[in-house]
């Protein structure tokens, strides 16, 4: 059997109904939605799965959500008897990895997710700008086009050679709109509104969230992950648990470079990718950085059925 890499999805992948199928069906995922549940006192599973669209969208249930499906599924996943030997993600994706490969446990992350979720909202009043993601351009034809506006517009990710998320100013983002509506084939649309996320203005956020990690966790201790995990944030794969330090509490105040991550694990070998989590959107994306690429999902018993035969072939 092929190595394999395993992705966990960030926020924004999102969709009502996700893993309903898994928590009708599965012991195991019901658990981990149970667990949350009890310990948060809030109904994550009615919103994931009936919605509506709005609540799901807010911070809280976005992230909880995304994270306790990428969780359970890959929980699901390894109950088949198979591990993926490398772990990998996005935002929320980086935090699964860590508590997949038992560096940090599960109850104290969902109370800090809980509690960060204020910190973030904090932090993003102060900030009016607007997210706005774009396909079928090339970087320097995007970089030329925000050049005039390069101190109110980040590229915040970096996500194939024609995807990018950027976030600027309200006034500066209908600029862009403006100018890229005049060029052939690209396509944009505005994304869920936090801030200026993987920008250096996130640094604000560092201290707050050391410090809810640091009450909740108590004398909890990080430790090594018990399966490779390269990060997206660092682009090098975990090596101390200085590095877990730097996801936890930094990972936001960078873009977010799928590219090379992708480019990274490829040209080590790694050929076979199993997306795991709601959607298809970061292996999609991985499909057009290299073709030859291998990629599966699990979202549902359908494409766990479709992993399982293909990885095992």
């Amino acid at each position: 059997m092929a190595p394999t890499v395993a992705v966990f999805p960030n926020e924004g992948s999102h969709y009502i109904g996700m893993g309903r199928e898994f928590y009708s069906r599965s012991l195991l995922v019901r658990k981990y939605y149970d667990d949350l549940e009890k310990e948060l006192k809030i109904k994550l599973a009615k919103v994931c799965f009936l919605g509506p669209k709005e609540e799901q969208d807010k911070i809280l249930y976005s992230h909880l959500s995304v994270f306790i499906s990428d969780l359970s599924f890959y929980e699901v996943l390894i109950q088949n008897k198979r591990k993926p030997e490398i772990l990998t993600g996005v935002g929320i994706g980086e935090l699964v990895a860590l508590v997949a490969a038992e560096s940090i446990p599960f109850l104290p992350t969902i109370h800090w997710l809980f509690q960060r979720v204020g910190i973030f909202e904090t932090w993003r009043e102060k900030y009016s700008g607007t997210s706005l993601y774009i396909s079928g351009i090339k970087l320097p034809q995007l970089e030329s086009i925000i050049e005039k506006n390069k101190d109110s517009i980040y590229i915040t990710q970096y996500l194939s050679s024609e995807n990018f998320m950027v976030w600027g100013s309200t006034e500066a983002i209908t600029m862009l709109q403006n100018a890229i509506q005049t060029i052939k084939l690209i396509k944009f649309a505005y994304s869920l509104n936090r801030g200026p996320i993987f920008t250096s203005h996130a640094k604000e956020m560092i201290q707050d969230l050391n410090q809810s990690f640091s009450s909740v966790f108590g004398d909890e201790k990080i430790k090594m992950p018990k399966l490779r995990i390269f990060s997206t944030y660092l682009q090098k794969f975990i090596e101390t648990v200085e590095d877990i330090k730097l996801i936890l509490f930094q990972q936001y105040t960078a873009p977010v470079d799928w590219i090379k991550t992708c480019q990274t694990l490829t040209t080590m070998g790694y050929r076979t990718w199993i997306e795991i989590g709601p959607g298809k959107v970061y292996s999609t994306l991985l499909k057009k950085i290299d073709i030859n690429t291998r990629i599966v999902n699990v979202e549902d018993v359908k494409s766990l059925s479709t992993t399982l035969k293909i990885l095992n072939s």
